[in-house]
């Protein structure tokens, strides 16, 4: 009668699920699509790395989840020249950073309405902007939101699967001042760059983090409790799993 469920272990095969057998065939991390914690507020990414023993055998996968709050702030923040915003969209469609919170991660922008992206693409190829934008990956399109005309700027992040766009108003693109133009253009290719190094920056290290405790987990599955505890100076998930697994020494 109270709704809740349980869920019996034994029924729940995570090792036929597709980050698993990803991973365990990748030999690499797998990066999950980006999702909204309803509780916290704030966009989240898993991450999941295969573990190997000593000898190179797959042990098991690691799954992690990470906050993109930084990342988030980075984008939401910047701006270019006086209309300038940047914003980041997921490889499904869906907004990863937008000024209204209730669109990221709710609404795809091929059906946000008055945005632009839903209004009819250049090419007969596609129906929507929206659907222009995902599958081509990169490349300039114009807007016509309700707030006036835009160019808009993307390029596709394919590691992770997100695009990264700059919306600029058409009135300053097109500004008799030719040096806005130019000036605006370089900008937009350093900050496209910027993201990307910081993004892959902040992946590498998590990627690292996990795959030291990984090791150490593996060396103590294979009753090695000799091994040193790991120095945690962390707080979010993976600071979390190394304290539980220093405790088991």
């Amino acid at each position: 009668d109270s709704g809740i469920s349980n869920m019996v272990v034994e029924d729940y095969k995570y090792t036929d699920i597709y980050w698993y057998t990803d991973a365990k065939s990748g030999k690499q991390p797998i990066y999950l699509p980006a999702y909204k914690d309803e509780i916290l507020g704030v966009v989240m990414m898993s991450i999941v790395v295969p573990v190997y023993d000593n000898n190179g055998n797959f042990y098991g996968a690691i799954n992690t989840d990470v906050q993109m709050t930084a990342v988030s702030d980075m984008i939401s923040q910047f701006t270019v020249g006086e209309t300038g915003k940047a914003m980041l969209i997921a490889g499904t469609g869906t907004y990863l950073t937008n000024d209204d919170s209730d669109k990221i991660i709710s609404i795809q922008i091929a059906e946000d309405e008055g945005s632009g992206f839903e209004s009819a693409a250049s090419s007969s190829d596609y129906e929507t902007k929206g659907a222009e934008i995902l599958a081509t990956g990169s490349g300039v399109t114009s807007l016509n939101t309700a707030d006036g005309n835009y160019d808009f700027y993307y390029q596709k992040i394919d590691k992770l699967d997100w695009i990264l766009g700059i919306k600029v108003s058409a009135d300053e693109v097109n500004a008799p001042v030719r040096t806005l133009l130019t000036s605006s253009m370089t900008v937009i290719i350093i900050f496209v760059l910027i993201c990307c190094a910081v993004i892959f920056v902040q992946i590498r290290y998590i990627t690292k983090n996990i795959n030291k405790v990984s090791g150490f987990a593996s060396q103590i599955a294979t009753g090695d409790f000799t091994v040193e505890p790991l120095i945690n100076s962390s707080k979010d998930e993976i600071g979390q799993m190394t304290d539980a697994l220093n405790t088991m020494l």
